[in-house]
């Protein structure tokens, strides 16, 4: 009899909020098939989502020509990992719908859109997208690729041919090869080189070859996708928070991309955190800034007088040494040593061949790898390498070990690729890498135009490949801004130029000041937000606090901090414009993610809604309209989030019920 009481009284809240807030429109308007608003009409319905301004709001519009406010879900899939209790999300889904794919997917998207939800975001599970089979209720939806982050790992992929890397070589992860006088935030994931064309090649071939897209271009359904976004913001440091603003919570600023380029080696030989080789060499992000600068000031010179510098050539001053020979193989001789013919050899620039096939790099600390290495040194200072092959790996009888590698060359020499921020160029350099507040003004005007051009060239090549399969749907580009903060003025106003809708990486919204800041350098362009919300201590996740983020004490706080962000992404204007760029707001993630011990989820890892029935120790059934399934078993009882997320989702109606009483000024976009 409670369980019955308890249901009742949720849905006679839940019917008489939504009453309340579906009044000025309940009578003859409705919702499109896209989950449009057939009450406030955009100038144009081209069979794709778009975006336009209608008075001084942004909108998505749907294929029909229907307002649309996007409420997205992102990572709408089960997950592997077992919780403390030795529960496996995925298992437990599989036992209670029958499958971990299309019978889940199917009452997860009923789910979604009972709480009014109306996107399926990134990370979204196949299953659940419209273009499955198996999937009666359509939801509009996002899709991610990632080419800078997988084109440097180069994973062989899914295609209808079976599986097969993209890339003849991986592309090369910059900031691995980072000056020694950086000392900030490397991301683990690597940024990847984005001045390398194999990139773009490797995007075009995915796009191509792997399944997944295939099947979304030629679905009957394609036009339910809003929009392709590039690269997951974990791996585009860099493009994150800027120094303007403090993050929330404080400390995950983003230095500054320039100085970190203009700074790092040119070369790269290895990486042994993704295991890899190169036999192309060249980190061509670094050698774009040298040619950004000779295109500028044309003599080294001029550069010299710009800055107060002292460089002596655009280019390193260092020696390039060929096949220098370390030892001749027997076919049982497994260690080689050597002293290098010339000193002193520069970091990163190593390389390692047997019968000029290259097997192994320097690591840039000390080390060589190879896969076919034992552990194997470097000693710069000395400058003597030893080189031990694996067990069963000698070089054959008359094999010629060598090596090339530059000396003198960067962290030594005095060419502007040399360049490594040591102590004596920071009269003109600067030390501040996140700031530049040291950094000569000439300099930082050229750190600043080499921030943007690293960002205008990933998002044109990134946009230009995309739009030439996808042509109609909109190019999001990465996630740009953290920590809610936007991204520095130079990302953009790369953004501004080709992106069609950029998606902000936030934990609130921003401030007043952080619109004025966007608007001036983003223009008047959409923007979709994005809200990451825990309330760890009333939650599945209660033994683990919530670090990294101020988390909120109850769920029903939780819901609260949603209510009030979509209230604020819907009636927040530019202060300096008036302009209200928000088409959406995204929810960080459909489930808790025990692998951070976060309650980021409107679900627990046991598939219980957070709506203090589900959410709880006894046996229950599900909400309405979900009673035929089991629900309840967690550790302990806990609150509700969905009551206020409900009403945060139908308000958006309401809103755009209002634009309906004038005669809006319309936009295109």
């Amino acid at each position: 009899m409670k369980i019955l009481v308890k249901i009742w009284k949720r849905w006679l809240l839940v019917g008489c909020c939504c009453l309340f807030v579906l009044l000025p429109y309940c009578h003859g308007q409705q919702l499109d098939e896209y989950g449009g608003f057939t009450g406030l009409k955009c100038r144009e319905a081209t069979r794709f989502f778009h975006t336009e301004k209608i008075d001084n709001h942004w909108w998505l519009c749907t294929p029909l020509g229907n307002a649309f406010f996007s409420l997205a879900v992102y990572a709408v899939a089960p997950g592997h990992g077992h919780d403390d209790r030795g529960n496996d999300n995925y298992d437990r889904v599989s036992r209670k719908y029958g499958d971990p794919g299309g019978k889940w997917a199917e009452e997860t998207n009923k789910r979604l859109k009972a709480w009014g939800f109306n996107t399926l975001g990134l990370y979204a599970s196949d299953y659940a997208l419209p273009v499955s089979s198996d999937n009666r209720t359509k939801v509009p939806f996002m899709m991610m690729i990632r080419p800078g982050y997988y084109s440097m790992t180069n994973p062989g992929i899914l295609t209808f041919r079976g599986r097969h890397p993209l890339l003849n070589e991986p592309v090369k992860g910059m900031m691995y090869a980072v000056s020694s006088y950086y000392k900030d935030w490397n991301p683990p994931g690597g940024v990847a080189d984005y001045f390398d064309p194999k990139i773009y090649e490797w995007l075009k071939v995915d796009l191509k070859d792997e399944a997944l897209w295939g099947q979304i271009r030629n679905s009957r359904y394609l036009s339910y996708l809003i929009g392709i976004t590039s690269d997951d913001s974990d791996e585009m440091y860099g493009f994150g928070a800027t120094n303007a603003f403090p993050t929330h919570p404080a400390g995950h600023n983003n230095a500054h991309l320039g100085w970190i380029i203009a700074t790092m080696s040119p070369l790269q030989t290895a990486n042994p955190r993704v295991q890899q080789v190169y036999a192309d060499t060249l980190i061509y992000t670094k050698q774009a800034w040298r040619d950004i600068l000779k295109a500028k000031y044309v003599k080294i010179e001029t550069l010299n007088a710009a800055w107060h510098s002292d460089y002596t050539t655009f280019d390193s001053s260092g020696n390039p040494i060929h096949d220098e020979l370390i030892g001749t193989g027997d076919g049982k001789q497994l260690s080689f040593s050597h002293t290098f013919d010339h000193a002193t050899p520069s970091r990163f620039s190593v390389q390692v061949m047997v019968n000029g096939h290259v097997m192994a790099g320097d690591s840039g600390e000390g080390g060589v790898f190879g896969p076919d290495l034992a552990r194997s040194t470097i000693d710069y200072r000395n400058g003597t390498i030893t080189i031990n092959f694996k067990p069963g790996q000698a070089p054959h009888a008359g094999a010629k070990v060598t090596m090339n590698y530059v000396q003198n060359g960067w962290g030594i020499g005095t060419g502007l690729l040399d360049e490594d921020g040591r102590p004596s160029h920071q009269a003109w350099l600067g030390g501040d890498f996140m700031g530049l507040e040291d950094t000569r003004p000439g300099v930082r005007e050229d750190l600043d135009n080499m921030l943007r051009a690293a960002a205008a060239h990933y998002m044109e090549n990134c946009r230009a490949v995309i739009k030439s399969v996808f042509p109609n749907t909109l190019y999001f580009g990465p996630g740009l801004g953290s920590w809610s903060v936007p991204a520095r003025g130079p990302v953009l106003e790369a953004a501004a130029k080709y992106m069609d809708l950029m998606l902000t990486g936030s934990i609130s919204n921003f401030t007043p000041a952080m619109l004025d800041y966007v608007g001036r350098y983003y223009g008047d362009k959409p923007i979709l937000g994005s809200v990451f919300l825990s309330a760890n201590r009333d939650s599945a996740l209660n033994h683990y606090s919530d670090s990294n983020v101020a988390g909120s004490p109850t769920q029903a706080a939780r819901g609260k901090a949603y209510y009030d962000a979509v209230q604020g992404y819907l009636k927040n204007p530019v202060p300096s414009t008036g302009s209200q760029p928000f088409v959406g707001v995204g929810w960080w993630a459909y489930y808790d993610d025990w692998g951070e011990k976060k309650n980021w989820g409107l679900v627990t890892t046991l598939d219980n809604a957070y709506d203090g029935h589900e959410d709880v120790s006894a046996a229950v059934p599900c909400s309405p309209p979900f009673s035929k399934f089991g629900c309840g078993g967690e550790a302990g009882d806990y609150g509700d989030t969905l009551t206020l997320v409900e009403q945060a989702n139908r308000s958006w109606m309401s809103y755009a019920a209002k634009g309906t009483k004038e005669s809006p000024k319309q936009d295109h976009n």
